[in-house]
């Protein structure tokens, strides 16, 4: 939070940065700080996935169970017309219908050039 401390020190977050460069105890508590940052938005994150969270159990699925098969994958199929289809798999439906308003979008100004 190098904002936070330049403004209390009241210097520019840039002369922080520039200190830490020249003084590995500065730049040690930066990582020390960012680190126990970390530590703590894992520890909400791990709550929200025992809570059956979703968002939080897609996201680690994604993520860390990616070498399990849990990801997202398009499949281009660029035809010989030059035209390109765009298949998504494994995405939830409300993400699915948000892509497939926004290829009708596109696709309908392309039929209507200069509108």
């Amino acid at each position: 939070m190098v904002y936070v401390a330049a403004e209390r020190l009241g210097c520019a977050p840039v002369t922080i940065y520039k200190r830490a460069k020249i003084s590995k105890a500065v730049q040690d508590e930066i990582d020390k700080q960012r680190g126990k940052m970390v530590d703590i938005a894992e520890l909400k994150f791990y709550q929200a996935i025992q809570n059956g969270e979703p968002w939080a159990i897609a996201m680690m699925l994604k993520t860390v169970g990616k070498g399990r098969g849990y990801v997202e994958k398009q499949i281009i199929d660029n035809q010989v017309s030059g035209e390109m289809t765009v298949y998504h798999a494994n995405l939830d439906p409300d993400a699915r219908a948000a892509i497939e308003e926004a290829e009708r979008i596109i696709a309908d100004r392309a039929a209507s050039p200069g509108v």
